[in-house]
């Protein structure tokens, strides 16, 4: 149903392998399809993680266009390595796509209304919306 799309960077395994641990439960539940990693380059840790998770790799500066070949998914999941979903975004998504809800994207429950704070005063601490999972 849905094929996952990670955008890897040199020695990310730590928070890839976190990820794809999140993901094998909805792999082996049939929701996760596929996986691919889009990397400029891999150190030897993060390509053999890649490899034995069964993940594809695709070279990003090819851009996506090779990904959407073949991907096995009706449905992408962009996620940055170390994000995790939390429990029950399955359901919520299956609900909207069988009720044929068109496009859709994920949102954060509570917004941090400090966040743009951070960013300019502590622009180290600041993670993106993907890699906050």
């Amino acid at each position: 149903m849905i094929s996952v799309v990670l955008v890897v960077q040199q020695n990310e395994s730590a928070e890839l392998a976190r990820t794809l641990q999140n993901l094998v439960t909805y792999a082996i539940d049939g929701f996760v399809v596929d996986v691919t990693l889009m990397h400029d380059s891999l150190d030897d840790t993060t390509r053999l993680l890649a490899d034995e998770a069964g993940c594809m790799l695709r070279d990003q500066n090819a851009g996506l266009a090779p990904v959407l070949d073949e991907a096995r998914g009706d449905w992408l999941l962009f996620m940055d390595p170390g994000s995790t979903l939390e429990a029950g975004w399955a359901d919520v998504v299956n609900a909207h796509a069988v009720a044929d809800g068109g496009a859709a994207y994920f949102q954060f429950a509570v917004l941090d209304a400090h966040s743009w704070w951070r960013c300019i005063l502590m622009p180290g601490t600041h993670k993106s919306p993907l890699a906050r999972g």
